[in-house]
């Protein structure tokens, strides 16, 4: 079935990288596991930052956009999508293994709200 904006685009890439994200949370914890799990969180947290940006009238600050969604509604009744965007940021600066890990084990729990993002996004799109 053919795309029709680039909205829709987006839509399916992050929806394929919010299952990419749990099918790695389920693997066995091992560093290399953990690793990949937090590359795919980083990946995850940029496709969710891209759909959410035009919505969101094009905010400049990378990870306001989840502020944005949760004043709306977007999250459900999803907790701890704060945490997000800090965790986020950390990742980005190549975290020691101790906060590398305190980060990996907040992931299911993100899992949850990039979900719930993801339904409240779906819903939005077919006017739920």
């Amino acid at each position: 079935m053919p795309h029709d904006t680039d909205s829709d685009i987006l839509l399916t890439h992050f929806e394929w990288t919010v299952e990419r994200l749990a099918e790695i949370l389920k693997q066995e914890p091992s560093e290399y596991f953990r690793d990949a799990a937090l590359q795919r969180f980083g990946f995850t947290c940029e496709v969710a930052f891209k759909c959410l940006r035009p919505l969101a009238g094009g905010l400049d600050e990378p990870g306001s956009e989840l502020a944005w969604a949760a004043a709306r509604g977007f999250f459900g009744k999803a907790q701890g999508w704060e945490g997000i965007v800090e965790d986020y940021r950390e990742i980005n600066q190549k975290p020691a293994r101790e906060r590398a890990d305190a980060i990996y084990a907040r992931l299911a729990g993100y899992l949850a709200c990039f979900r719930a993002l993801l339904a409240g996004l779906k819903a939005r799109q077919t006017g739920a």
